[in-house]
C-alpha cells in the first residue's frame, strides 16, 4: 500500500467489503475530494449553500469517527468511535440519543471475543456507510438545486448591474452636453428612462422612471441635485 491519502480508497483495507459497499465508500471519498479540490471561490460559495453549511461539518466529523486515519489495514473503528459517528450522522434528540446509547450497549454485550467484535465493527461500519452515502446523495441534490437558484439570482444581479451602468453612461453623456446646466436629476431620470426603453432595456429597470434617480445620482453634477427648479436661460 502506498503513502496514506485520505481521499484515495486504496489507502483503506476494503477486502472484507462487498462490491456495493466498496462503491459506496469510494463515492464518499470522491465527494469529499471533489469538495476539497474546488477553487477557493467555488468552495466558499458551495460551503455557504444552506444544505452544505449544515451537512459538511457532519460529514467531516463522521468520516473522522467512522474511518479514522490511525487504523491499521484490516481494522475497523471501535464501537465507541462508531457510536460517535452514528450520533453525528443521525443527530438524535435527548430521547433518541438514549436509545442509540442503549442500542450500542446491547451490541457490545453480543461480542464475547475479538473475532465477534471485529465482525460487529465491520457490520456497523457498513450500515453507517450506506446511511451516510444516502444522506450525501440527498444533500448533493439539494445543493444542486440551491446552486441553480443562486446562478439565477447572480445572473439577474449581473443584468441589473449592467443596466445600471448603461443608465449612468446615458446620464453622464447628456449632462456633459448640458452646457447651460439646466437638467436636474429628476428630469434626467425621465430622459434616461425614455432612451433605455427605446434601447429595449426595460426588463431590468425599475417600474417607475423616478427611481432611476438613485441609479444616476453617482454621476450627477452638483447643480443637478440642488433643490428648486432650474433657471431658464436669459432671452437673447
Amino acid at each position: 500500500m502506498g503513502p496514506y491519502d485520505e481521499y484515495d480508497w486504496r489507502s483503506y483495507d476494503l477486502s472484507e467489503m462487498t462490491e456495493e459497499q466498496r462503491e459506496n465508500f469510494k463515492r464518499l471519498l470522491a465527494y469529499r475530494k471533489e469538495s476539497a479540490n474546488r477553487p477557493p471561490e467555488q468552495r466558499l460559495t458551495d460551503a455557504n449553500l444552506p444544505s452544505n453549511r449544515r451537512f459538511l461539518p457532519i460529514f467531516n466529523t463522521f468520516i473522522r469517527s467512522a474511518f479514522p486515519a490511525t487504523l491499521d489495514p484490516g481494522e475497523f473503528a471501535s464501537l465507541d468511535q462508531l457510536e460517535a459517528a452514528a450520533a453525528t450522522l443521525f443527530n438524535p434528540d435527548a430521547n433518541s440519543a438514549q436509545i442509540l446509547r442503549k442500542g450500542f450497549e446491547s451490541l457490545r454485550s453480543l461480542a464475547v471475543d475479538d473475532e465477534q467484535m471485529h465482525t460487529l465493527q465491520y457490520a456497523i461500519s457498513c450500515l453507517l456507510m450506506v446511511a451516510m452515502s444516502s444522506e450525501t446523495d440527498r444533500v448533493s441534490a439539494a445543493a444542486d438545486r440551491e446552486r441553480d437558484q443562486l446562478k439565477g439570482i447572480t445572473a439577474r444581479n449581473q443584468a441589473i448591474s449592467l443596466t445600471t451602468d448603461r443608465a449612468r453612461a446615458i446620464a453622464a453623456d447628456l449632462w456633459e452636453q448640458d452646457e447651460e446646466q439646466l437638467i436636474r436629476i429628476g428630469d434626467m431620470a425621465q430622459r434616461v428612462w425614455s432612451v433605455m426603453i427605446d434601447e429595449g432595456l426595460s426588463e431590468h429597470m425599475p417600474e417607475q422612471a423616478d427611481r432611476l434617480k438613485v441609479w444616476i445620482k453617482p454621476v450627477a453634477p452638483a447643480y443637478a441635485t440642488k433643490g428648486g427648479r432650474a433657471k431658464k436661460p436669459p432671452r437673447t
